[in-house]
């Protein structure tokens, strides 16, 4: 399924058992990996990764087409953007991993989609003149500025601006509270996400079903209608639930998991109970408290540290002691913690 220099990108995973290709032939050909009873949407990708800006933009684009293309007929539980591995072994280690959460979420999300929606202001300096004309404590401080001594002047005008800041902030949770409840019926789920543009207002996920599209993008007409002269709305959509239920892959190579165990001096057998008794005896001696002018301490704790994180992320998936690593690499799968 590919040559020597290929690598193997991971977009999701989707229900069913399904092998071969699925999309176009050649370079954009997207794959189904089946395990048991779901199966990995993966395509091959040339050595050397995204190496610039404009590779990640091309790679997020097909990303992105790949998900639009299988939303049409699948519930689709996304890999976190950029994960690759080696080989189709690696693929099926993937989903041996995260079979249990990927078939819990994918029957927990089944027949739903992603709505994205930013509001940003039409006229931010119309808002805020807005509010300056209209708060009475605003309006007696501006008033008072001009009778302020030169050196007090600056100050003033820094107290006016963090008003009218406070005064913006609680307007942009008031319109998100009005969304929200007015959306609330058509909904399943709604997470906030990080605004990134001043002149935005909300950034919102909405998790909804996909039967219920209609209604859903009904009601943000209204919305938009009751918002015309403030807000402007920006849609994107069908999406897979992203914010909701995003899985990210963590390859921990078995050299990792030997250095560790030495580390910890631990073998095998050991359980994860057992390894955090001695973690936490070994980070006590060592904690750079105990003194602050040695430098070796601090190192020797993020050394413990680390190693007690690969073997617990290790034994957390196995449900058991190391023995069930093997001689291989192990792939830990769970929930971004982002979603």
């Amino acid at each position: 399924m590919g040559g020597d220099s290929a690598r193997i990108r991971l977009y999701g995973v989707v229900q069913g058992r399904s092998e071969g290709v699925t999309g176009a032939e050649g370079d954009d050909a997207v794959y189904t990996v089946p395990y048991r009873e779901i199966s990995c949407l993966a395509s091959y990708a040339p050595d050397g990764g995204m190496v610039d800006k404009k590779s990640v933009l091309k790679e997020l684009l097909d990303y992105q087409k790949v998900m639009e293309r299988y939303l049409q007929k699948h519930t689709v539980i996304p890999i976190k953007f950029g994960t690759r591995v080696e080989t189709r072994e690696d693929v099926l280690r993937v989903l041996e991993s995260g079979y249990a959460e990927f078939l819990k979420k994918l029957r927990a999300y089944e027949g739903m989609i992603e709505v994205d929606i930013t509001a940003a202001w039409n006229d931010i300096a119309g808002v805020t003149r807005r509010i300056a004309d209209e708060d009475d404590e605003i309006k007696r401080l501006k008033e008072a500025a001009f009778e302020s001594p030169a050196d007090e002047l600056l100050a003033e005008k820094i107290k006016i601006g963090s008003l009218i800041k406070c005064a913006l902030d609680r307007k942009k949770l008031e319109i998100l509270h009005t969304t929200l409840v007015h959306l609330s019926d058509v909904v399943v789920k709604a997470q906030k996400q990080e605004i990134i543009d001043g002149n935005d207002v909300f950034n919102c996920a909405f998790l909804i079903e996909k039967a219920g599209e209609t209604g859903f993008f009904s009601r943000l007409d209204q919305l938009n209608l009751d918002f015309e002269e403030q807000l402007r709305f920006k849609c994107v959509s069908p999406l897979p639930p992203y914010a909701f239920c995003t899985f990210e892959v963590i390859r921990i190579g078995i050299d990792e998991v030997d250095k560790a165990k030495i580390l910890l001096g631990v073998d095998d057998p050991a359980q994860l109970s057992r390894m955090k008794e001695i973690y936490l005896k070994k980070v006590l001696e060592c904690h750079p408290d105990q003194d602050p002018e040695n430098p070796g301490l601090e190192s020797r704790f993020k050394e413990l540290t680390e190693a007690y994180k690969v073997l617990s992320m290790v034994c957390d998936k196995q449900k058991c002691g190391l023995e069930a690593v093997g001689t291989k690499d192990f792939f830990y799968v769970d929930q971004a913690k982002s979603s």
